[in-house]
């Protein structure tokens, strides 16, 4: 994937059934792929950010410097939190890291934010140019009608909003071959 540099998608997914789920669950109460009130507090985006952690503290980007990773359907609430504690341990124990842990995401990693989400801080975290709208109507990201979006994002100058709803996307979607990476 680096040589070919082709975008990996980190996709949500159901993670089985946890533990600590269980035990907070009435009996029956948890199903594959539905949430409760419960499961969404205590799990949600809980997978995703252990994902982006292996990655990032496992040296991944260090060994594969082409590789991009787009976060698909996880929302990016978890984005602050996760370059929160990167920075933590990256604090405390440099040397286990072979570079900056949060500019390792930062180079990287992309998002697709819910709409719920706050994506002027998202977009503050990453970069305008690491988030990218979906637009996978009905799924939770999406919206019936995806240009809505542009409405609700005044802070973002025209070719900000040109990035996020189109070019990051498309920059994504095109094989960038290590052989011509900038």
């Amino acid at each position: 994937l680096d040589e070919a540099g082709v975008t990996v998608a980190v996709h949500a997914g159901d993670g089985g059934r946890h533990d600590e789920l269980a035990r907070g669950e009435p009996t029956g109460a948890r199903q594959a792929f539905r949430s409760t009130a419960f499961s969404q507090v205590v799990s949600h985006g809980r997978l995703v950010t252990a994902t982006l952690a292996a990655m990032v503290c496992h040296g991944l980007f260090a060994r594969f410097r082409n590789l991009r990773v787009l976060s698909v359907e996880n929302g990016g609430h978890w984005v602050p939190h996760l370059l929160h504690e990167l920075a933590l341990a990256y604090g405390k124990t440099p040397q286990d890291f072979g570079r900056d842990p949060v500019e390792a995401v930062r180079d990287h990693v992309w998002v697709s934010p819910f709409y719920e989400d706050d994506m002027e801080r998202i977009a503050a975290e990453l970069g305008v140019d690491h988030v990218v709208v979906g637009s996978d109507w009905p799924h939770a990201e999406g919206l019936a009608e995806p240009t809505a979006f542009a409405a609700d994002v005044p802070w973002l100058d025209a070719d900000g909003l040109r990035a996020v709803m189109r070019d990051n996307a498309l920059a994504l979607l095109t094989p960038r071959p290590a052989s011509v990476r900038a």
